[in-house]
């Protein structure tokens, strides 16, 4: 149940900075990207672009 429960949290945050990018219409750096979304930060930044 833990691993479900982290593995939701974790979509959970990408949608978020997915979100809070498109909201606030500044592009971070790619480095903070992939910093704060783990090893899904390439896939998201590609998709968000």
């Amino acid at each position: 149940m833990t691993i479900y429960v982290g593995v939701v949290l974790h979509m959970q945050s990408i949608q978020w900075l997915r979100f809070h990018r498109n909201e606030d219409g500044t592009a971070r750096r790619q480095g903070d990207d992939k910093k704060n979304a783990g090893r899904m930060g390439e896939e998201w930044v590609k998709n968000a672009a």
